[in-house]
């Protein structure tokens, strides 16, 4: 089973199970395995698949891939596609042909299970700080659905919480706070805490909690990014999970251009995003505080096994970005709520300092080897569309929006020249990789052309690096010496295996699902790894109610 490729997902009746596993290449696909047999099938056509569900009669799976909500014959046969999404965050079917589903980032979502236009069910709530709404699950009326709400303000548990949906009313009610997914069981609602599987018991007449939650198994497979145990239930209280999980769910490795390991950095962890430092020396590296919950951004010598803390505190610490003399990093903090740009010295002599502050959460993403701007990920009030914004750091200082519109558009990286932006738009449909002029824009070149994500330049700005759907590392030639700019030969470099999936393909204002980064030279890159060694292994549980009240 593929690490971070959504939970093992039981069937509803309880007989079967679909899952994503990585084939020999490195390509995640979607299986599936009949409970009564000892072989799996693995579907063709769900190439890149991620967080498979099944359909209300256990014929179909739907599942998240290449910027695409699709559906399957569980048996096998052909793909359909259902509609575009940035990203994935759960999906479910119901009896009357509906399908909720959330994009990485946003709210909980409603289409045909034949095919349309998503409508928003749910509303993020701007008095409580929420941010994204996730993990939707039918419960078997069809009608009422479990729905997790993100809120990353103060970066304590409690501010992640479970929700009841109605399909009918579009009303939600609060049942309890989980930094978790939640399913339902026969009387009961499934969800992970402190990497035990919790059952937490439900009237399903009345729709209320009642009393407390008791474990049901421990060491869950959970992934701190975005808030998800890997576990699951069927309608009749066949329970699966992946369990053995000791907290190292990656290791940060690097690599040469054709993939092959060099070495190691540090050790094992729980990281996310990483960024290169402009020499070339150190690496800016957020990885997970497990006695905060949070995530904190480590600096790394990468020649000399060398590491120090830069961030510490409850609040969770993100997206670090170099000053062009390595002296400096500015990064996200959500300490006072949204996320804000805060700057510190990267050799942990001096404070923080925050450079950007307002009620929207910003995300930064490259600075200009001038040291005259900062780039970075946003959102507009009470959209869910990333924006790419730019904030000048000389006269007034005042951010101004460089790329937004009825789209995605984010993940800017500064030409060295300083005269191109680079950056991925969904603009065509599917996110795709580009080039515009800076600071003019207009004009823009297409880079990839069958997907592509998180640019990086070279640093003679003769080279740009993308990631293919695939989770392949591309390379374009390209000058920008003259007033036009030019794309030359793009090859693909070699197939990455990162942590948390890149082969979905998620363009969102965190991004936190991509970690890796180019040398300044090209020669190598560093990549967030999964641990070595097989993923943990999957886990039944049957008769568990009548067994806990002996």
């Amino acid at each position: 089973m593929a690490y971070f490729a959504g939970p093992v997902t039981v069937s509803h009746n309880g007989r079967s199970l679909a899952f994503v596993a990585t084939r020999s290449g490195g390509q995640d696909m979607v299986w599936v395995r009949p409970l009564a047999g000892l072989k799996a099938q693995e579907l063709a056509g769900t190439e890149g698949g991620s967080n498979p569900f099944w359909s209300p009669d256990d014929r179909f799976i739907g599942f998240f891939s290449h910027g695409k909500l699709k559906t399957v014959d569980a048996a096998g046969g052909p793909v359909l596609t259902i509609c575009d999404v940035a990203g994935s965050r759960g999906g479910t079917w119901s009896q009357n042909g509906t399908i909720l589903f959330s994009a990485t980032w946003g709210v909980v979502q409603r289409v045909p299970s034949s095919g349309g236009t998503p409508i928003p069910i749910t509303k993020l709530d701007q008095s409580l700080g929420e941010l994204s709404h996730r993990w939707p699950y039918f419960l078997p009326d069809g009608r009422h659905y479990f729905f997790s709400a993100a809120n990353f303000s103060g970066g304590t548990a409690e501010v992640a919480s479970i929700y009841l949906g109605d399909l009918d009313s579009n009303h939600s009610k609060l049942l309890f706070h989980a930094r978790s997914d939640a399913v339902y069981a026969p009387g009961h609602i499934l969800f992970v805490r402190d990497r035990m599987l919790m059952a937490q018991p439900f009237d399903e007449e009345r729709l209320e909690i009642q009393g407390q939650p008791f474990p049901i198994a421990e060491q869950i497979q959970y992934d701190e990014l975005p808030w998800r145990g890997v576990f699951s239930s069927s309608f009749n209280g066949v329970i699966a999970y992946q369990g053995g999980n000791t907290g190292a769910n990656s290791r940060l490795v690097m690599l040469d251009r054709t993939g092959k390991e060099i070495r190691g950095i540090g050790t094992p962890g729980d990281f996310s995003v990483n960024r290169i430092s402009p020499d070339g020396q150190r690496l800016a590296a957020v990885m997970l505080d497990s006695s905060v919950r949070n995530y904190k951004l480590w600096i790394f010598d990468l020649f000399r096994d060398k590491q120090i803390r830069l961030t510490f505190g409850p609040d969770r610490t993100a997206f670090p970005v170099w000053a062009p003399d390595g002296r400096s990093v500015v990064f996200a903090s959500n300490l006072r709520g949204a996320y804000q740009l805060v700057e510190q010295p990267s050799d942990s002599t001096g404070s923080e300092q925050t450079i950007l502050d307002s009620e929207i959460s910003k995300y930064p993403t490259a600075w200009s080897a001038d040291a005259r701007f900062l780039a970075y990920n946003t959102t507009t009030q009470g959209k869910s569309l990333t924006e790419l914004w730019v904030l000048p750091l000389s006269g007034e200082r005042k951010p101004y929006a460089f790329l937004q519109g009825g789209f995605n558009a984010g993940q800017g990286q500064f030409s060295p020249d300083g005269r191109w932006m680079a950056y991925s738009s969904d603009e065509s449909g599917k996110p795709e990789v580009y080039v515009t002029r800076f600071p003019g824009g207009g004009t823009k070149w297409q880079i990839s052309q069958a997907g592509g994500t998180s640019p990086r330049w070279r640093r003679d700005g003769k080279e740009l690096f993308y990631l293919a759907p695939d989770a392949d590392l591309m390379s374009a030639e390209v000058d920008g010496s003259g007033a036009i700019f030019q794309v030359g030969a793009v090859r693909r470099l070699f197939h990455v295996l990162l942590k948390t999936g890149a082969s979905r393909l998620d363009l969102n204002p965190t991004n936190e699902q991509i970690g890796y980064d180019a040398a300044p030279d090209g020669k190598w890159f560093v990549a967030n790894a999964p641990p070595l060694g097989s993923p943990p292994p999957i886990t039944l549980i049957t008769n568990w109610t009548p067994e806990l009240g002996r």
